[in-house]
């Protein structure tokens, strides 16, 4: 899969995000926790593709 598909599933889920209220502090702490894991999909796709390409070394 390409990462194109993932990001508009990202906005899909956005969109579909209702309104609450939180402290500020939770907030940061959130939208730190979102780019971690946005990054940690990022290379696990990479790492995918690699696999497919073939693009992969054994470990012993």
């Amino acid at each position: 899969m390409k990462l194109v598909s993932f990001k508009i599933i990202y906005m899909l889920i956005i969109i579909m995000q209702e309104t609450v209220t939180i402290p500020k502090k939770e907030y940061e702490q959130l939208k730190e926790a979102q780019e971690v894991d946005f990054e940690l999909l990022s290379q696990i796709v990479r790492s995918l593709e690699d696999i497919k390409a073939g693009r992969v070394k054994e470990w012993v």
